[in-house]
C-alpha cells in the first residue's frame, strides 16, 4: 500500500525548473494584500495568476479552465505552489521576522479531488524548505458544501501537517453554519456578493454580524473581499469583520511592489553589527548541540553570501575578536539584508538535518533580550 502511494506521488513529479520557465512565459503572478481594517496594516497576501498581456489577447477563456482542458493542471498546481514557496522564502529572508506574514494559494475543485494532495504539498514544502505555517490553502465554499465528508478529512489531514485552511467565497445565505462550524479552519473569506448584498439592509447586517460573531467564538478570522469604498469598509467593520481585501486598500501588486509594501511596515531594525553577531552566536551555539562545532563552521561557510565586506565576519568566532578586526559598527540597509539572508540560509541548511530546527530554536531557553533579537533579526517566535 505504501509503495502504491509513493508511486502515485512520484508519478506527478516534474522538473519544476523547466515547468516554471514555461508557465512564467504564459502567466504573471500578483499578490493581493489583506489588511486589518481598523489599522490598515498588512495582514497577508493572496496569490493571483493572470495571463501575460500578449497571451490574454489570444486566450479569452479562464486560465484555470484552459489549463485543465489541456490536462496541465498537475504541473500547473505544482508550479503555483513552488512560486508561492519561493516568494515566501525571499520575503522571509528580509521581512518575515518583523511582519508575521502568510501567503494564500487557491485550490481548485479539481485539485482538491486529487489523490494524495496533502502528501504532494508536504513533499514540495520539504524540497523548498518553507515551513507550512507560512502558507494558507484556500478551498472554495461550494466544493466544501458538496463534499462535506471528504472536505473534513482533507482539512484534518492538512491541519496535522501544520497548514492553515481558509474557506473562500463564502456566502452565509447559501452555506449554513453547521457546514463550516465543525471544520478546523483558520479563516473565512466572504464572497464579494456577500460583502455587498449582506450590508444592504439592517436585517442583512444583523445576519452577517451573527455569522461573524459565531466565527470569532471559535477563533476563526473573517475576511471581507471586494471592498471598494470607504462606506463599504466602515459598514463591514461595523458588523465585526476585522480584515478586508479590495481595491479600497490596494490593487493586486507585482512581487517588487509587494516587497516594498512589506518593507514600509517593518519595524525599525538594530543597525549595530554587535546585535547581528549576538544572534549568529545564538544560532551557532544551538546548532552545535546537534551537529558539533566542525559541521556548524562548515555550514556557515557554505551559506555565506559572496559579498566582499563579509570577509571578516566569522559567526563561529568570538564577537569581540570580530569587532576588533573591523572598524565597521553601524550597518546600512544592504548590509543588514546580507546578514539576515545569511542567517536564514544557515537555518535552512541546518533544517535539512535537524527536523523542526526553527521550532526547536523558538522554544530554546533564552533570555528575553536574546529572544527579542532573534525574533527581530532572524526568526518569528511565538
Amino acid at each position: 500500500m505504501a509503495h502504491s502511494k509513493e508511486a502515485s506521488i512520484a508519478q506527478h513529479s516534474i522538473d519544476i525548473q523547466a515547468v516554471s520557465a514555461y508557465f512564467r512565459r504564459e502567466f504573471q503572478l500578483y499578490y493581493h494584500p489583506t489588511v486589518a481594517i481598523e489599522s490598515q496594516r498588512l495582514h497577508s497576501f493572496e496569490m493571483l495568476i493572470c495571463w501575460q498581456v500578449e497571451r490574454a489577447q489570444i486566450y479569452s477563456s479562464d486560465s484555470f479552465a484552459l489549463v485543465e482542458d489541456f490536462q496541465l493542471d498537475v504541473p500547473f498546481f505544482q508550479w503555483v505552489l513552488y512560486e508561492a514557496c519561493r516568494q515566501m522564502q525571499a520575503w522571509q529572508a528580509y521581512y518575515l521576522a518583523d511582519v508575521p506574514l502568510q501567503l494564500s494559494v487557491n485550490l481548485s475543485a479539481r485539485q482538491l479531488d486529487q489523490a494524495h494532495l496533502a502528501e504532494a504539498i508536504e513533499q514540495l514544502l520539504a524540497e523548498t524548505g518553507l515551513t507550512p505555517e507560512h502558507l494558507q490553502l484556500e478551498m472554495p465554499a461550494a466544493w466544501i458544501a458538496q463534499n462535506r465528508l471528504a472536505a473534513k478529512q482533507l482539512i484534518s489531514r492538512l491541519k496535522k501537517l501544520g497548514f492553515s485552511i481558509c474557506i473562500d467565497d463564502l456566502d452565509i445565505s447559501t452555506m449554513p453554519y453547521d457546514i463550516w462550524k465543525g471544520l478546523s479552519v483558520k479563516a473565512l473569506k466572504l464572497s464579494q456578493a456577500c460583502t455587498h448584498q449582506r450590508l444592504a439592509t439592517p436585517d442583512d447586517q444583523a445576519g452577517l454580524r451573527h455569522a461573524i460573531t459565531v466565527a470569532k467564538k471559535t477563533h476563526i478570522q473573517v475576511v471581507a473581499k471586494g471592498l471598494e469604498t470607504l462606506e463599504q469598509a466602515d459598514a463591514i467593520k461595523g458588523v465585526g469583520c476585522a480584515y478586508g481585501q479590495g481595491y479600497f486598500f490596494s490593487s493586486p501588486l507585482r512581487p517588487r511592489q509587494a516587497a516594498a509594501l512589506i518593507s514600509s511596515q517593518v519595524k525599525k531594525q538594530p543597525k549595530e553589527l554587535m546585535a547581528y553577531l549576538l544572534v549568529m552566536n545564538i544560532l551557532s551555539q544551538f546548532a552545535r548541540n546537534f551537529l558539533g562545532k566542525a559541521v556548524v563552521i562548515r555550514y556557515w561557510q557554505e551559506t555565506k553570501p559572496k559579498k566582499p565586506w563579509l570577509a571578516l565576519i566569522q559567526p563561529y568566532k568570538d564577537r569581540q575578536l570580530i569587532l576588533s578586526s573591523t572598524r565597521l559598527t553601524k550597518l546600512d540597509v544592504a548590509q543588514q539584508q546580507d546578514l539576515r539572508q545569511w542567517m536564514h540560509q544557515f537555518v535552512e541548511r541546518c533544517s535539512r538535518i535537524i527536523q523542526g530546527f526553527p521550532q526547536a530554536l523558538a522554544q530554546a531557553n533564552l533570555t528575553s533580550t536574546e529572544k527579542r533579537l532573534l525574533s527581530t533579526l532572524c526568526l518569528p517566535l511565538d
